[in-house]
């Protein structure tokens, strides 16, 4: 009798931990069952941003290639309507490429009549004045020389009119300078304007002012007729 107790006793004991540990699997289980669903409705999401991320990028591409496409065409049927188009980019890529060199001339040219200023204020050119004024008496030892002042205002007057040519040398030198320099700028302005312009149908040319310079065009004022210089554009 008493070990019927005893092992019903035991039962009862075996089944309350069995029952115990089902609820704790349970619930660890659930546990588990949340997290997953957690984890896949946010897989879901990322995946739904993502699709429409890619439709956005498709669409994209689509405007772009379409974009692409459309200005092909217009390239191509400018290109038919004006066949020296290619060559008018080559000429003005040249045409910037000349202006650059006459801006870097210009500069070193404003630098070398800086320099050549701070020099002759530096160190001025004395074989002027040397020419100018006479060499002084020696001073004897037994006599005393007495000073004149005309021969003092004499000599005066000879030096100032000696730094004065001197001085007009240097300017008619800078004007001289200054004077082939605008040619050179004239020449290559002509030059441009043959190239650019005429040898293109006068590209930049409306009525007698031009589009480039905003100034009257230097072939009228030239004097030259257009299809004339057109004609030697052409042959050069």
């Amino acid at each position: 009798m008493n070990k019927t107790l005893s092992f019903r006793n035991h039962l009862a004991t075996s089944h309350r931990q069995l029952s115990q540990e089902h609820l704790a699997l349970v619930r660890q289980y659930a546990q588990v069952q949340r997290r997953c669903s957690d984890l896949l409705q946010a897989q879901a999401a990322e995946i739904a941003r993502l699709q429409a991320e890619q439709m956005r990028l498709h669409a994209r591409l689509v405007i772009r290639d379409t974009a692409l496409m459309w200005a092909q065409q217009d390239m191509a049927s400018m290109q038919d309507m004006h066949p020296g188009l290619e060559r008018r980019r080559t000429l003005l890529r040249r045409i910037g490429d000349l202006m650059q060199q006459v801006q870097h001339l210009v500069r070193e040219r404003n630098l070398r009549r800086m320099g050549q200023g701070y020099a002759a204020v530096a160190a001025p050119d004395m074989s002027s004045f040397e020419a100018a004024v006479p060499a002084a008496p020696q001073a004897s030892a037994q006599r005393q020389v007495e000073c004149d002042p005309s021969g003092l205002e004499d000599e005066a007057s000879m030096v100032s009119e000696a730094g004065t040519s001197h001085r007009l040398v240097a300017e008619s030198r800078d004007l001289h300078d200054e004077h082939l320099f605008i040619e050179s700028l004239a020449a290559a302005d002509m030059v441009i304007c043959q190239t650019g312009c005429v040898s293109q149908g006068d590209y930049w040319r409306v009525q007698d002012h031009c589009r480039r310079t905003g100034k009257m065009c230097v072939m009228i004022e030239s004097g030259k007729p257009i299809h004339v210089l057109r004609k030697e554009a052409e042959i050069e």
